[in-house]
């Protein structure tokens, strides 16, 4: 957000007055645009950046990218500048410190150059952490010869604050792996792995909109097992429904929409063995797994997932991009508050073959299956998504 010039003196001396009363910090921090004592990070040689410990969360990483090519923008054809760096919020000096390498590292991504010491040529940026009671704010003031004398330009952008901070140098990292375990050009709501104890086999379940068919294997050579199981559904579903199988629960849902409601179909059985699966309307909620999500990315908040298993202080979880359904997709992992909410985007992400159209639970502590429809095939595939988290 570029702010008017007739605010940017106001702005200022509110920036001012915020930091004298920071506790014990304005002893640090100086008055005027020169710049200070170099903090830690300003020590470094110009033009470098330290690495950061592990990635920041990515609405930091956004506002940190927006800020610089803001400052790139303000400064015009000046390319050089020093870079004074305040923190008066409850950031942590670690998340501070990250924060500030990462910016300069922003900074240097547009191709300007960081200077220990000014001159005349050299444009001064003092950028301050604040906040308020429901955001990060952070403020950046310049002055060159490329903007009015007196307050300089200012530049602002906002976070929204979390629940529960996760210090960027905490160490923890989702990496995700992915295995097929079924693939058909019909419609697939879901299809899971069966154990049938005593047997050397391979056993699947699949699940379609209107019915359940089963497969087993020796040598990866698969076959229809027993008699498929049809059920009917309303016309209004074909399109809209939805599924899930719990193998080890031994039932199968569809409904229709977004959630189980009492309008839906249950099957249950043991699924190594189809003749003992019945199916029939089921007029009570399927399920209390289905609930709305933490809100983290995904269309509709529909394609996410939490998992049991913790990495550090959180929880971990699985969500989608945030692509149409003509798109190639991802799964990404988060580590998610305990105390609920706040999620931070952890490791790469994991490049789909099209877009995920359902994450489910597996029943593992660290594992979802992804539906995904293959853009280049038009095939329906199933994946078991994995998560393992490293301190």
């Amino acid at each position: 957000m570029r702010v008017p010039r007739q605010f940017s003196s106001w702005l200022f001396w509110l920036t001012c007055f915020i930091t004298c009363l920071a506790p014990l910090r304005t002893l640090a921090q100086t008055t005027g645009p020169e710049v200070a004592a170099p903090s830690a990070a300003t020590t470094a040689a110009a033009g470098s950046a330290a690495p950061l410990a592990a990635p920041l969360p990515k609405e930091w990483s956004d506002a940190i990218g927006s800020l610089a090519k803001k400052i790139k923008a303000a400064l015009g054809d000046s390319q050089a500048l020093t870079l004074e760096f305040q923190n008066i919020s409850s950031l942590s000096d670690t998340d501070a410190a990250a924060i500030e390498s990462a910016f300069r590292t922003a900074l240097l991504g547009e191709h300007l150059e960081l200077r220990a010491a000014a001159d005349e040529t050299t444009a001064k940026v003092r950028v301050t952490l604040s906040e308020t009671a429901q955001e990060d704010v952070w403020i950046a003031q310049l002055w060159s010869a490329a903007v009015p004398s007196g307050a300089g330009a200012v530049e602002i952008v906002s976070v929204d604050k979390r629940e529960e901070r996760f210090q960027s140098g905490a160490g923890q990292h989702i990496a995700l792996d992915k295995r097929l375990v079924w693939e058909q050009a019909d419609r697939l709501l879901d299809a899971a792995a069966v154990e049938a104890p005593g047997s050397s086999a391979s056993y699947r379940v699949v699940l379609e909109p209107k019915g359940l068919a089963f497969y087993a294997a020796e040598n990866s050579q698969w076959t229809v097992v027993g008699e498929r199981v049809a059920f009917t559904t309303p016309a209004k579903w074909l399109r809209s429904a939805r599924g899930v199988i719990d193998a080890e629960g031994r039932v199968a849902w569809v409904w229709e929409g977004d959630g189980p409601t009492e309008a839906s179909i249950r099957c249950a059985g043991d699924f190594a063995n189809a003749s003992s699966v019945q199916c029939a309307a089921w007029n009570q909620t399927a399920s209390g797994q289905f609930g709305k999500p933490w809100g983290m990315r995904g269309r509709e908040d529909r394609a996410s997932v939490m998992l049991e298993q913790q990495c550090g202080t959180g929880l971990m979880a699985l969500s989608t991009g945030d692509g149409d359904w003509t798109q190639t997709d991802e799964v990404q992992g988060y580590i998610v508050s305990a105390t609920g909410g706040a999620a931070v985007a952890s490791g790469d992400p994991m490049a789909m073959n099209g877009p995920v159209m359902e994450l489910i639970p597996q029943g593992q502590g660290n594992a979802a299956r992804a539906i995904v429809r293959d853009l280049a095939t038009g095939n329906y595939e199933a994946y078991v998504v994995t998560a393992t988290c490293s301190e």
